[in-house]
């Protein structure tokens, strides 16, 4: 990490985020985190100009060897695969320390404001809307339905938001939700970016969605719809080489397939 290098990387990174600060969406996307997780937390930190002044070679060093030299490990190893693959991997590899060291949980501090509406452009025309609220992650029992749940609210281009915000009203592009898939703390979000006229319509048509989706159940055709989808969309993710098999009989009877390895 040459000291002229890393100069020049600071600079070209101050100005990307100067032209981003102008962007409604990277702003949005930014403030929406800290919302939800705090601004001390680990997933609602992000980047100030005056942060890539303060940064010292000596810093990304010792993250390097803390991190990568002696973090936790994750190989995989793809292409036509050798009989002694396991032989080889422990003789460049093996002796490289598997250590722990990740992010530990943090208790969340969510903004005691719910509500923010901020100009970052006077001159711009177009808005971002966030709504997003903390949720359990992936380890809870009711994941796989609130999975379901979602893709009929906004998961989806045929979903719920895409059909009212979209095509009736014509107020954005497109509009989704989607569950964050963090290690530890997790939220539920709203997203898109519609005309600085319309978003507060945008929110208010939301909030309609949500109320209609608590009050009134879902009817057959409809589930029947999203399950497709969700069912169509998995099948085509299974449509190619599997992500694990088993280490002895993958390299031995698929050489020619990509493997996936482990080490913890």
């Amino acid at each position: 990490m040459p000291e002229d290098e890393l100069a020049t990387y600071k600079q070209n990174m101050k100005q990307r985020l100067r032209v981003n600060l102008k962007k409604s969406d990277f702003v949005a996307g930014r403030q929406i985190d800290v919302c939800l997780y705090g601004e001390n937390h680990p997933y609602g930190k992000y980047s100030k100009l005056e942060d890539f002044d303060t940064l010292q070679r000596e810093q990304l060093t010792g993250f390097y060897n803390r991190y990568y030299k002696q973090g936790k490990h994750i190989m995989f190893v793809a292409g036509k695969l050798p009989a002694n693959l396991e032989t080889l991997l422990n003789h460049h590899f093996g002796d490289l320390a598997n250590g722990t060291a990740g992010l530990s949980p943090i208790a969340i501090q969510p903004a005691t404001e719910k509500k923010y509406r901020i100009t970052n452009d006077e001159n711009g025309v177009q808005g971002s809307v966030r709504i997003a609220r903390p949720f359990p992650n992936r380890h809870h029992p009711d994941f796989l339905k609130v999975q379901v749940l979602n893709a009929l609210f906004g998961g989806f281009f045929g979903s719920r938001l895409m059909s009212n915000i979209r095509e009736d009203k014509g107020y954005t592009y497109g509009i989704y939700s989607f569950l964050q898939n963090h290690v530890h703390d997790s939220a539920w979000v709203i997203s898109t970016e519609a005309g600085k006229d319309v978003c507060e319509a945008t929110i208010e048509e939301v909030y309609k969605e949500m109320k209609l989706l608590r009050e009134e159940l879902v009817d057959e055709e409809e589930l029947l719809l999203v399950r497709n989808y969700m069912m169509g969309g998995l099948l085509g993710d299974l449509d190619g080489r599997p992500d694990y098999w088993p280490l002895e009989k993958y390299y031995t009877q698929q050489p020619d397939r990509a493997i996936f390895l482990r080490y913890n």
